[in-house]
């Protein structure tokens, strides 16, 4: 029986990053707060419970390099305290965006545990203005490194990115899927519309940001599966059609 495999839930973003195996008994149980070596540094978040196959299906952001321990008290108050230093970078990187009147807006700022970096997440005011137009954000990085003394990256983000880190609830009444539990989107198309039998009606097929519903790719599957299964069997086809010519040539 292939055991349970296990995930760590970052506190930002609601990142799922996969936990190796571990071998033996394991040094912690679902819930538990942990902190982790991962490609980006070190990490503290909550262990969480994988549905069977998902490390397969799922690509994965963030890659766990090692567990190091279960999370202290001191740990868990660390981790109360990066939410503070946030919304203080947070205010410094609106008054320097100011300052340099870039077309941008800050949708997310992230601290590492370890304290050494930080991600400013933005998006384009207009994007349909500035597409073709670069924004020149050196002069705002250049700043930020100086004044925080720390490892500093700016990223953009789509529409897609945005709705996933502010979150929020889509038109079914639950939490937006990019936010919650869809580790990566993937391309979407008016096509997976047309597969399921949907009214091309662009208003309606979009999600909260703007963009195609996520729920269109990954329903497009069971869909799919459902007419092959109300197909019949070519055999059973052949059988049908036998039936018929003989009653025919009866009557």
């Amino acid at each position: 029986m292939e055991r349970q495999r296990f995930g760590i839930r970052f506190r930002k973003f609601e990142r799922i990053a996969l936990l190796p195996q571990q071998e033996g008994k394991l040094p912690f149980k679902q819930d538990d707060f942990i902190v982790v070596d991962t490609n980006r540094g070190f990490e503290c978040g909550q262990v969480v419970s994988l549905a069977p196959g998902s490390e397969k299906r799922h690509p994965f952001e963030i890659i766990v390099n090692k567990f190091k321990r279960v999370a202290t008290p001191e740990d868990l108050a660390k981790l109360r305290e990066l939410e503070e230093k946030e919304k203080e970078y947070l205010k410094l990187c609106n008054r320097k965006i100011e300052e340099y009147k870039l077309p941008i807006k800050i949708v997310g700022v992230e601290l590492l545990f370890d304290g050494y970096k930080v991600f400013f997440h933005y998006r384009k005011i207009d994007e349909n203005e500035h597409k073709k137009q670069a924004v020149n954000i050196r002069p705002l990085l250049q700043d930020l490194n100086k004044e925080l003394q720390l490892k500093v990256e700016i990223r953009e983000v789509g529409m897609r990115g945005e709705a996933k880190i502010i979150g929020g609830l889509g038109e079914c009444g639950k939490t937006l899927c990019c936010a919650n539990w869809l580790h990566r989107s993937r391309p979407i198309t008016v096509k997976m519309a047309k597969e399921q039998g949907l009214a091309i009606n662009i208003n309606k097929l979009s999600g909260v940001c703007g963009r195609l519903k996520c729920c269109l790719q990954y329903e497009k599957e069971c869909y799919h599966e459902g007419r092959i299964a109300d197909q019949p069997h070519p055999e059973k086809k052949a059988d049908e059609l036998e039936d018929f010519n003989k009653i025919f040539k009866e009557e």
